[in-house]
């Protein structure tokens, strides 16, 4: 993954981010996650996942105005099935791990 971002290669990332092991049956454990992340994938992003143990998803895209129009089709998704949700747009941090005294 962090070869990825350094290359810039979005199907690297892409590639980095799919798990073929666990997230098909946590997905499950969600409702809407699979049509969640099969519409973003659709509208170009290169990234979609759990993240942590399950209480958050994650959606990587190119640009800023794009991951704010991704996080709206997800929150949509949720919305309509009864889920409340919370979307947070970021940019990935390039500076790197510091050490703050």
């Amino acid at each position: 993954l962090v070869a990825g971002f350094c290359l810039k290669d979005t199907g690297l990332i892409l590639r980095s981010v799919e798990d073929f092991i666990i997230a098909p049956a946590r997905g499950l454990l969600i409702p809407g996650y699979k049509k969640a992340k099969d519409q973003i994938k659709n509208l170009g992003s290169f990234g979609f996942g759990i993240s942590g143990s399950g209480q958050s998803i994650f959606c990587l895209s190119g640009a800023m105005q794009q991951a704010k129009e991704l996080g709206d089709v997800i929150q949509r998704v949720f919305k309509d099935e009864g889920i409340p949700s919370q979307v947070y747009c970021s940019a990935v941090n390039r500076q790197g791990a510091q050490i703050k005294e």
